[in-house]
């Protein structure tokens, strides 16, 4: 069954004009005609709907739009649609609609969402008091997307403002089955706990309508946008299971300076000033849910950095993966890289 992270949001108010049955993960449920269905959104003639599985719990499925009437006077929900397919390019933002009628197409969808929920575990420090109508998120659901497969999902980030997403990992989402999330308003002089909060949010809004696979859940980004995504494993361990970090990565407290003896370089709790930036319980809860992966070049100023990263988190028996690129300078480099990272945290690309 999918993955339900917080009750669906979902419209009672429809009834099957005729008998359905769907199968989910082996289960068979079926409707005869005249049933209520709670209706989550529609796209390209289907609709996503909310099942009570035999075992009282709840998932969703998609079936044939057309197989529903109205009981009540308000029209079905209707999904935005996708902005043009070119990661590169800034799509067209759609209308904010409700949080059930958000129910996105495959490829790249420029997304205002009309709610951002706050987690059920949250730091101290965030605050998450965002405003939906200031915020907008560049989205990609791979071709591939299945409701009755979950998908997982990997918030990006970059240094600067901006919801660009590297255009050479479009493939890669497609062969893990990832949707890739990057906010707005999310560049280095946002404070940290914004950056990684606004991505919580988003990702929890996305799955009301999603299907979601929260086990597999991860950040990634470049420079500053690298050290947030750490600094999200360690903060928000239950929440994401990996960090991949291109040119840029975190620690949860000091860590030696190898380049200058004695000198130490500051970790996350120091850095941001805030006791207990990261608790103990993180800690533990990130040596053994999270895997964290730094991602460098032999051109790259921040490498001798990254390998100190790796040196503590060694050390203190975090799960951690240092890839050097040859040739790679402080930016993003090439597929091939990425791969390694992601196949580190997720595993080998799920079966089609």
């Amino acid at each position: 069954m999918f993955p339900v992270w917080e009750s669906l949001a979902a419209t009672p108010g429809y009834v099957t004009a005729s008998p359905v049955s769907v199968n989910i993960s082996g289960r068979r449920v079926q409707w005869s005609a005249g049933e209520s269905v709670a209706v989550i959104g529609i796209a390209n003639g289907m609709a996503m709907v909310r099942v009570a599985l035999p075992d009282g719990s709840l998932s969703v499925a998609q079936i044939p739009a057309a197989s529903l009437r109205q009981k009540a006077t308000s029209p079905l929900p209707v999904a935005v649609s996708a902005s043009p397919a070119q990661a590169s390019q800034t799509p067209q933002p759609t209308a904010a609609l409700p949080p059930q009628q958000t129910l996105l197409k495959p490829g790249w969808n420029l997304v205002q969402f009309q709610a951002l929920p706050t987690p059920l575990k949250k730091p101290k420090w965030f605050d998450y008091n965002f405003d939906p109508a200031k915020e907008k998120f560049n989205i990609y659901v791979p071709a591939s997307y299945d409701p009755q497969k979950p998908c997982g999902v990997v918030g990006w980030t970059n240094p600067g403002d901006g919801a660009l997403i590297p255009k050479q990992f479009q493939p890669l989402f497609d062969e893990f089955r990832l949707i890739a999330i990057a906010a707005e308003s999310c560049g280095n002089k946002q404070k940290s706990e914004r950056r990684a909060g606004l991505l919580v949010s988003a990702i929890l809004q996305l799955s009301t309508t999603m299907a979601i696979d929260r086990r597999r859940v991860l950040l990634s980004g470049m420079s500053g946008g690298g050290r947030l995504s750490a600094l999200g494993g360690f903060v928000h361990p239950e929440f994401f299971c990996g960090a991949i970090s291109w040119c840029g990565g975190n620690f949860y407290k000091d860590y030696p300076n190898s380049e200058k003896p004695g000198f130490v370089v500051y970790g996350i709790a120091h850095a941001h000033q805030i006791d207990n930036a990261v608790t103990a319980e993180n800690v533990e809860e990130a040596k053994k849910k999270v895997k964290f992966v730094l991602l460098t070049g032999s051109k790259d100023f921040n490498r001798i950095d990254s390998r100190d990263i790796e040196t503590a988190m060694q050390k203190e028996h975090f799960q951690v993966l240092l890839i050097e690129e040859p040739g790679l300078g402080h930016s993003v480099g090439s597929a091939a890289t990425m791969r390694k990272g992601l196949e580190f945290v997720l595993g080998s690309p799920a079966a089609p």
